[in-house]
């Protein structure tokens, strides 16, 4: 009869998870992760593969548990601009509690590995094609239901919100204030104002 594992996979990725959020790629060792999840090295190959894989497995856990969440709840928005609104909300509510000072592990990896034509590379970039996409059908349809500017390209503003968030993950490991974040995230605003008229 086959052995059952004695530990529960998604119980180990979730804490391999938050260890790769906090330390990074390169700096987490595998004896980090076996203190970090109590399972041992063998257990750890086995069950994942290498580092590598751990990692790989690790992104996608996030994304099913953080990223793709905190994008689903756009869609539970009648309103686009409510929605983007809500997101960013919800980007500084996470920045300033249980995420303080630690980014988000896309932004972080896409920082530490640069420009990469391998798997980790090609992971964490279309994770922001994805994202990119997800926001520029919520511009247009914000458009066309009269709510966010028509005077700008849908990719174009996608892409403006898209380094917003980045650029949040980004300031919230070193300047998690609240009011700075508000300050910053004003701009968002200006894509909701009506188009001038001649």
């Amino acid at each position: 009869m086959a052995r059952h594992k004695a530990f529960d996979p998604d119980t180990a990725l979730d804490k391999a998870m938050r260890l790769f959020w906090r330390k990074g790629y390169h700096a987490t060792s595998m004896q980090d992760l076996v203190e970090e999840t109590g399972i041992n090295r063998a257990s750890l190959y086995a069950t994942f593969g290498g580092k590598e894989e751990l990692f790989l497995a690790a992104v996608e856990r996030y994304l099913k548990v953080i990223n793709r969440e905190r994008l689903g709840k756009m869609a539970a928005f009648d309103s686009p601009r409510d929605a983007l609104r809500g997101y960013f909300e919800d980007l500084i509510a996470f920045a300033i509690g249980d995420g303080k000072r630690l980014g988000c592990l896309l932004t972080n990896s896409a920082i530490e590995f640069g420009e990469r034509g391998d798997r980790i590379g090609k992971q964490v970039y279309g994770i922001f094609d994805e994202v990119e996409d997800t926001l520029t059908a919520l511009v247009e349809r914000g458009q066309d239901r009269g709510e966010i500017s028509t005077g700008r390209d849908a990719r174009a503003a996608a892409r403006f919100l898209l380094t917003m968030i980045n650029g949040m993950r980004v300031m919230s490991r070193v300047k998690p204030d609240e009011a700075w974040m508000r300050d910053a995230t004003s701009g968002i605003e200006l894509l909701f104002q009506p188009e001038q008229r001649g």
